[in-house]
């Protein structure tokens, strides 16, 4: 038993200095604004620290200013620039990208539910923050 959970120290040890010490391994993707808007989605429901599909429809609630059903290119960089969620160059990259139709406004069906499916990296149905920040950062290139 002594030696079982000692084999566990050595591994969990090799593992963490191999992380933290590996001198050419790539930064983790980060995005203070991807954070932020997670945040502030995530919120909105349950407080769980994962997304729902709703929750992910809620933002698009927030982008959707005419209430019209679709989010025009210039409603998601005014709402984008109020929130503080980046510069515009980043705001325009993550709006085609998530325009996985092409028709230059952002629906429920079928960008949403692309985008969600997109994000969802392990398909559990929910987003964690980790997911949710990675791909992010993917779309923002």
């Amino acid at each position: 038993m002594i030696e079982t959970r000692f084999s566990h120290l050595l591994i969990t040890c090799a593992v963490l200095c191999g992380v933290l010490c590996h001198p050419g391994r790539p930064a983790l993707p980060d995005s203070p604004e991807a954070r932020k808007l997670f945040r502030l989605a995530e919120q909105n429901r349950t407080n769980d620290g994962f997304l729902t599909k709703a929750e992910v429809d809620d933002i698009f609630t927030d982008f959707d200013l005419d209430m019209d059903g679709s989010v025009e290119e210039t409603e998601f960089l005014k709402v984008w620039a109020e929130k503080h969620l980046g510069t515009p160059e980043s705001g325009r990259t993550l709006f085609h990208h998530a325009d996985t139709d092409g028709d230059d406004t952002l629906s429920l069906t079928p960008d949403l539910a692309r985008v969600f499916y997109y994000f969802d990296r392990n398909q559990d149905t929910k987003v964690s923050q980790a997911e949710f920040v990675t791909v992010w950062v993917e779309m923002s290139l």
